[in-house]
């Protein structure tokens, strides 16, 4: 049986290790919306001008994910205003804001209701 040889041209080479080293890691931030204390938030990786090139973008993104539209983002935990992607730190809470004013509030330290399958349960506790 004879064995067949693929150039080393064709073969599929992993990336190197400065590559690897080079390789920028994806901001991983949340958004809650603006006021709504029981929001799960909007978890959002970003990562270069990939996929949002611009903050209108990603403006855009937000209303459809969170159902309101979003005009402003506020950092959720000293309220400043957010004006470019830079500004967007890895692991942050932000806050999305439909008319402009930021609303204080402990964002992301609600645990999530406990809820039952059952119809006619009583509540847990």
């Amino acid at each position: 049986m004879e064995r067949k040889t693929v150039p080393k041209s064709t073969l599929k080479m992993p990336l190197n290790r400065r590559k690897l080293k080079e390789a920028e890691k994806a901001r991983r931030v949340t958004f809650y919306r603006n006021g709504d204390y029981f929001d799960a938030g909007v978890k959002v990786a970003l990562r270069g001008s990939r996929p949002f090139p611009t903050l209108p973008h990603l403006l855009d993104y937000l209303s459809q994910k969170s159902r309101m539209p979003a005009k402003k983002l506020f950092a959720a935990a000293d309220g400043r205003p957010i004006k470019s992607l830079e500004q967007l730190e890895d692991g942050a809470f932000y806050v999305i804001s439909s008319d402009g004013k930021f609303e204080s509030l402990p964002y992301g330290s609600v645990p999530p209701p406990k809820t039952s399958h059952i119809a006619d349960a009583l509540p847990i506790r």
